[in-house]
Formats: C-alpha cells, structure tokens, sequence
C-alpha cells in the first residue's frame, strides 16, 4: 500500500518471511483496512450532511480546487454562524483573536491579496502580518474540518 499526503510518501510493505498463505493473508487485512478507510472518509463528509445543511455548502466550497477569497470566508461564514456567535466559535475551536485578525486581513485586502481579496478597496490592516493566500485556505480548511467533526459528533449543534 502506498499513501500520500501532500509532499509526504508512505509506502506499508508486508513483514519479510512470510509464506505464501501468510503473505495472501497479510495482503487481505490489508484490502480491508483500506476499504474501511475509505468508507471512514466517506461517512467522515456523509454524516455531518445529515445533521446539517450548512455541512453540505461548506463540503461544496472545500472542493473548488482554488477557491478564491469570497468562498475562503464564505466558509468561514457557515462554519462560525452569525457574528453575534464569533467569541464562543472561536474559543470553542482555539482560534485566537490574532490569528483571526491575520486571516480577516488576508481575505478582505487587495494589498495583501490581490484580486483574490474579497473587497475591491483597501481598508486598515489590523496586523503587521497578515496571512498569505495560502495560509488564510489552510486555516479555514482546518477550521472547517474541526467543525465538520464536531457537527458529526453531535459536539456542535448544526
């Protein structure tokens, strides 16, 4: 079996010394915990759709290959709910209030971002460092995947 995760390759080969009914039934187990993995990630995305229709919207922005800064925060939008809800998402899920603010500056500004940004204007940053394009999509792609968890597991009301 071989996996990859980003730049990361493993590659999970059977113990040396095994006959060749050992080898077959090594190779077994193997087919199976690979077919539960996949079912697990398909009731991983599955299961939050059912609880909420939010999940589904979010699963469907997760997919755009390169999404731009209106989906990043539409993400954003679904997974933290109404504004008035902001502190306790973002304690509720250890998103400090720096890390936000870099995040807010990297979607909303064309200084930073470009025409990526969701505004056409600039307006103050409020961090010396904001995140890149990059960093704001992993961190709401995290942020998304803890929610999505918590919606399944019931943690979160939907």
């Amino acid at each position: 079996m071989k996996t990859t995760g980003g730049n990361a390759s493993l590659t999970i080969s059977p113990p040396p010394g095994l006959s060749d009914n050992e080898l077959r039934a090594w190779e077994e187990k193997r087919a199976e915990q690979e077919y539960q993995a996949k079912l697990e990630k398909q009731r991983s995305k599955l299961e939050p759709v059912f609880r909420s229709p939010k999940a589904a919207q979010v699963l469907a922005l997760l997919a755009i290959e390169h999404p731009s800064g209106v989906d990043v925060y539409k993400i954003y939008e679904l997974v933290a709910g109404k504004p008035a809800n902001r502190n306790a998402f973002h304690t509720q899920f250890g998103v400090s209030a720096d890390q936000f603010m870099r995040f807010e500056d990297a979607v909303h500004s064309p200084s930073v971002s470009g025409d990526w940004a969701r505004h056409a204007y600039d307006k103050h940053l409020r961090t010396a460092n904001p995140m890149s394009q990059g960093e704001a999509v992993n961190f709401v792609r995290e942020l998304a995947a803890k929610w999505l968890a918590s919606v399944r597991t019931g943690a979160v009301k939907p």
